[in-house]
């Protein structure tokens, strides 16, 4: 019972409505390529997903808008696709605080998940123990039940 109040708290935390930011406009990717983009994202592709996020995030081809980066970002890493590198920006994002409030519990246990993957490993592996060096031991470890309970009840991956 305690494990479900966890996970409920968790995914009710994850899905919070955003805090407001400017967006800001730039240049970079071209039109056609973010529209492509958002039609392969309309099609359920996860690395669109992550790549259109990473463009609004950086206001690359599109105005900036980390609102729609990170929720591109979380649709991608989470229950359906579970893409590694989504998992990791939404790590970046919890750490900076871009498009969520900034949450250090959040951003290891995003890394952690990464980290399982090869693709993003080393990358996910750094930013995690980053990420654990600015947690006390009290935080450490109820981030790292939190992981797990993620991982093997709302992802479904094994122990």
């Amino acid at each position: 019972m305690a494990i479900n109040r966890k996970i409920c708290a968790l995914a009710i935390f994850m899905s919070m409505p955003l805090m407001a930011q400017a967006e800001t406009p730039a240049g970079g990717i071209q039109a056609p390529d973010i529209a492509q983009l958002q039609v392969q994202v309309k099609e359920g592709e996860p690395a669109a997903m992550t790549e259109l996020g990473k463009a609004y995030a950086e206001g690359t081809g599109v105005e900036r808008n980390v609102q729609k980066a990170f929720m591109l970002f979380q649709q991608a890493a989470g229950r359906e696709y579970q893409y590694p590198q989504a998992q990791l920006e939404m790590a970046r994002a919890y750490m900076n605080g871009m498009g969520t409030d900034a949450n250090l519990i959040s951003a290891w246990i995003w890394s952690k998940l990464a980290s399982y993957n090869d693709v993003v490993r080393d990358q996910a592996t750094t930013l995690n123990q980053s990420v654990a060096g600015r947690l006390n031991d009290m935080q450490l470890e109820k981030a790292r039940e939190l992981a797990e309970q993620v991982r093997t009840v709302y992802l479904g991956a094994g122990a």
